[in-house]
């Protein structure tokens, strides 16, 4: 009497599920790679600068980098916008009024570095540097000078 193998039966089945099992292992590696590399390009993508915070009830500011004008032309741009402290904390104007939202300079054309404050916020500025901050919020706020309040004003007006 004949009996078959059912071993060798088994063996195939157990074959045929193992082919199974590397050919979608194979698809799934070949997902993971392709997302990856996509999701690579998106990371590598150059990302927009972040703009640090000063508190944010008074003013946005931006860090001046390599900048694509002069000093002087900053000067001329925001020559309606801006509050220049010269050598002793002598700060001009005494007194502006600028709408919400308004990009201000904060121009330091003294010889030092001067921690100049606009509120209750301060900026370290270099001696012939600036600062751009954005206007956030209404009111009227005092200029001070290494810590210590000029006669000068910023008046923050609702558009």
């Amino acid at each position: 009497m004949y009996m078959p193998d059912n071993n060798n039966q088994n063996n195939q089945t157990t074959s045929r599920f193992s082919k199974k099992q590397w050919i979608g292992a194979g698809i799934a590696v070949l997902v993971v790679i392709i997302l990856g590399l996509v999701l690579r390009g998106k990371t590598n993508a150059p990302a927009a600068p972040e703009t640090p915070s000063a508190d944010q009830s008074t003013v946005e500011t931006a860090t001046k980098t390599a900048p694509a004008v002069s000093y002087q032309q900053m000067l001329s741009i925001y020559k309606n916008r801006m509050v220049t402290v010269a050598n002793n904390c002598v700060v001009t104007p005494e007194d502006q009024k600028l709408d919400m939202n308004t990009m201000l300079l904060v121009n330091n054309a003294s010889n030092s570095t001067q921690v100049i404050g606009f509120g209750s916020d301060t900026y370290t500025v270099s001696p012939k540097h600036y600062r751009t901050i954005k206007l956030v919020k209404d009111g009227r706020f005092i200029i001070s000078c290494d810590g210590k309040p000029t006669h000068s004003a910023v008046t923050v007006l609702l558009k």
